[in-house]
């Protein structure tokens, strides 16, 4: 789907949403386009260097931490050329120091297992070129969950494609906007009630007509044993429009998050990357409004009997 972007002291560009397809934009179809795109991605057949001994079991004894207060955000750093023993010993110091508490913490298997040893890592970025190899120098786009655990649920949105011409434009604001790396700029936990606020600065940047899609994503939440989530639309200000009938609103939704090697990035051999894309997760939002907006999650290590269940620990995902 063509968007056109006037920016000031720009001409009118035309660029293309990652995924969506010609014409208006259907958030069922761009859904389906992004999923078969993902689900052509198969792991690299190439077995792992480092022994999968380093991987903790599943269902990791958790205790959250006793005292409220500020959570550090941990900066971007770049994982490409690195080990997958290099990777673990980083997520681990990153979850030692974080809100929860796991004596012998290692990476889960199920997250984990799949990265490559010395693979490059897709780098942190809005704006790509058409056909062209996604950048991997720079900090690390995953990184902003490796490095900071109490993410529990993050946010990622599709790409900005821009046609070989308008190269020039990937240092403009729209492409190098913070707001468009969904990097909180604030993370508070409340220990009595069990609830992180991740606060964001909002990616008001686009156009009320823009099409920008979203997902959530549960790597850290996965990895540390939350494997349920629920999206409580009466503690949530939102009007988010999702792509599935049945979604995360409407059903507790048990996450499927994982790294491995994929050929998304256009790097010959690959990059490892997160997968894969799940539907019910995907929507998309005004973020004009002028109110802020709120996604509230609840979060299980075990599939509650009904949504309405009290929750292991609580997110609170701000926009404002």
């Amino acid at each position: 789907m063509l968007l056109c972007l006037a920016i000031a002291g720009v001409a009118i560009i035309k660029v293309t949403w990652d995924n969506a397809p010609g014409g208006p934009f259907h958030p069922r179809q761009a859904w389906e386009t992004w999923k078969n795109e993902r689900a052509a991605q198969q792991p690299s057949a190439q077995r792992p260097s480092s022994p999968k001994k380093q991987l903790a079991p599943r269902r990791p004894q958790v205790t959250l931490s006793s005292t409220s207060g500020p959570v550090e955000i941990n900066p971007l750093i770049s994982l490409s050329g690195k080990t997958r023993k290099e990777i673990f010993e980083l997520r681990k110091l990153f979850v030692q120091e974080s809100i929860f508490h796991i004596p012998g913490y290692t990476p889960s298997a199920e997250v984990y297992g799949q990265i490559e040893d010395r693979k490059p890592w897709i780098a942190v970025t809005f704006c790509y070129l058409r056909d062209e190899p996604f950048p991997t120098q720079g900090p690390s786009e995953e990184t902003r969950f490796i490095n900071n655990p109490a993410i529990l649920i993050g946010l990622e949105s599709n790409l900005l494609v821009l046609d070989p011409e308008d190269a020039h434009l990937l240092n403009k604001s729209f492409c190098t906007s913070p707001a468009a790396n969904y990097i909180p700029k604030k993370i508070y936990y409340d220990a009595d009630d069990k609830e992180i606020t991740v606060i964001y600065p909002k990616p008001s940047f686009f156009s009320k007509s823009s099409a920008e899609f979203f997902f959530f994503n549960g790597k850290n939440a996965r990895d540390l044993g939350y494997d349920y989530a629920y999206l409580d639309l009466s503690r949530s200000r939102t009007q988010a429009k999702f792509a599935q009938a049945v979604n995360i609103t409407n059903r507790v939704h048990k996450f499927q998050d994982f790294f491995h090697t994929g050929g998304r990035c256009r790097v010959p051999g690959g990059c490892n990357n997160g997968s894969p894309n799940q539907p019910e997760l995907n929507f998309n939002e005004n973020f004009q409004a002028r109110q802020k907006q709120v996604f509230y999650f609840k979060l299980w290590r075990k599939r509650p009997s009904s949504p309405q269940d009290p929750a292991d620990i609580y997110e609170k995902m701000v926009f404002e």
